[in-house]
Order: structure tokens, then C-alpha cells, then sequence
């Protein structure tokens, strides 16, 4: 029988993420994600001194974050910030294999290039990128990042994006992929079948209320895809990262055939983490 593994991010944390995970290694039997956060010169040292611990340890998208920050963008028209991430994500594919990690997850694409400090905000209007020509970078990015990782014992998982209703109003159509629980299926039958889908239910309640499409019909039909969980909740205005309650509307409702589940609750409070972890744990998932 599969036990999933549970994780919880430091992906709220302004500082160094290091400084984040140690500060949950006080919680026990779960594994952190590492995301975002500060530059960290002595990053991958740090790693793996917390591995050595025995503690699993998981990459995800913009991490390690370089000393010049960009956003991190596998669809991007831009030579450059293209570049910047297929080499961001080929170093955390191998330090993911130095630390014995199985998965490494990126966001889906954007069909804009945002400001670095836009990004969980609103986002200026741009001119768009054609779509098309965008979803064919993405998935050549992908493919040859799912060839790159196989050699390292890695697989990538790509994330749904979350698109808010002020983002809506700005551009007047969705201007990312992977959004609703058509465009996901549509990306994922493109990809490898090496590569999986890690399902934010945040990002996708968020999207449902923007879009108007039933994100709880939508969560039960992607299960069959998943291969892990980002777990928050919020409002459906903005995506929150907010602790779980029991009427959380993903409780129960999770796929047992996933691997992991991370926490990606922005919180400072560990009894508020803990809380969540032990609401996950008594739900039917495991």
C-alpha cells in the first residue's frame, strides 16, 4: 500500500529558505520543500547537512534562487530568461539527485514575462506572447528537462498556475497555461510520460472562481493524473496559502495513489502547521 510522504514548504519565508527549514526541523516525520526565498551562497552545504540529518528534502521551481533574481519561465520567448531557467532547473536537478530526492516540480508557463517583484500580485499588462509558439517552448523545455532528469534518478513534475480575478480583469483572457482542468489535461497528453503533475488545489480554487469553473469537479477529475499535492487554502480571491480547518473543501477528497502532499501554508506559527499536518493525516487520504 502507497503511504504518501508529507512535506511542508518554506515558501513563505522573505529570507534564506535554509534559515526556514531549519526552523521546521522541529516538526517530526515530514519532509520540506525547498522554494523560493533568499540567495544563499553556502545553499547546496547547508542541504546537505540537514539531509545528513535524515530528513527528505525536495526541490521546487525557482530554487536554488541566483544572487540576480528573474522570473523563472520554461515558456518564455526570451532567449535569455529562457536560458536562465533551463539552466536554473538543470542545477536543481542534480542537486535534488545529491540529496537523494525522486521529484522535482516547476510551474507551467506564462505567456508574459513579469517583473520578478510582481509575482503573487497584480501584473502590469504586456503585450502577450502567441500562444502557440509558447506552448511549443514549453514543452520542448520540459521534454529535454525530463531527459536530463531521468539520467539523475529525477522526476519533474509540472504545477497548474493560478490565475487571480484582478490578473483577469487586467489582461481579459488567462494568460498562462495549464489554468483550467482542460488546458491541464491538454499540456500533460503533450509531455513525456516521464514527466508527472503536481496539482496546487490552491492555484485551482483560485482559477475556478476567476474562470467559473467547479474546482471541486475539477480536483476529483485530476486526480487521475496527480502525482502530488501543494496544499493551502484561501479564499478564492488570491491564493492565500492559508492553514486547513476540517471543512476544508480538498479534506477527503485527495487521490491515495499520489506520492506527497506539501504544506505550502505561509505561516510563522508551527502549531498552525502542525494543526494542518494532523487534519491531513485524519482525513481519508492516508
Amino acid at each position: 500500500m502507497n503511504i504518501p510522504q508529507i512535506f511542508v514548504s518554506t515558501s513563505g519565508t522573505k529570507e534564506s529558505s535554509i534559515i526556514a527549514a531549519k526552523w521546521l526541523l522541529s516538526i517530526k516525520n515530514i519532509g520540506i520543500e525547498l522554494s523560493g526565498g533568499a540567495n544563499d551562497e553556502e545553499t547546496v552545504q547547508k542541504l546537505q547537512l540537514i539531509h545528513n540529518l535524515g530528513i527528505g528534502l525536495m526541490l521546487h521551481n525557482y530554487f536554488p534562487p541566483p544572487k540576480i533574481p528573474f522570473v523563472f519561465n520554461l515558456a518564455s520567448q526570451r532567449s535569455d530568461i529562457m536560458n536562465s531557467s533551463i539552466n536554473l532547473a538543470k542545477n536543481a536537478i542534480r542537486i535534488s539527485s545529491d540529496l537523494g530526492s525522486k521529484y522535482y516540480g516547476v510551474h507551467a508557463g506564462f505567456l508574459v514575462d513579469p517583473v520578478h517583484t510582481e509575482l503573487g500580485k497584480p501584473i502590469a499588462k504586456m503585450e502577450l506572447f502567441e500562444s502557440i509558439a509558447a506552448i511549443e517552448t514549453f514543452q520542448k523545455n520540459i521534454h529535454e528537462l525530463a531527459i536530463y532528469a531521468k539520467k539523475f534518478g529525477v522526476k519533474i513534475l509540472v504545477e497548474n498556475n493560478v490565475l487571480s480575478s484582478v490578473n483577469l480583469k487586467t489582461y481579459q483572457s488567462n494568460f498562462l497555461l495549464m489554468v483550467t482542468p482542460e488546458e491541464i489535461f491538454q499540456m500533460m497528453d503533450l509531455l513525456n510520460e516521464e514527466v508527472g503533475f503536481l496539482l496546487d488545489v490552491g492555484h485551482l480554487k483560485v482559477s475556478g472562481h476567476s474562470l467559473d469553473f467547479d474546482y471541486i469537479e475539477a480536483l476529483i477529475l485530476l486526480n487521475e493524473r496527480v502525482t502530488g499535492y501543494h496544499l493551502s487554502d484561501n479564499e478564492g480571491i488570491a491564493d492565500d496559502h492559508l492553514k486547513f480547518n476540517k471543512d476544508s473543501w480538498f479534506l477527503g477528497k485527495l487521490s491515495k495513489n499520489a506520492q506527497f502532499a506539501t504544506l505550502e501554508i505561509h505561516s510563522q506559527n508551527l502549531e498552525e502547521i502542525q494543526s494542518s499536518i494532523n487534519l491531513l493525516k485524519c482525513s481519508k487520504w492516508i
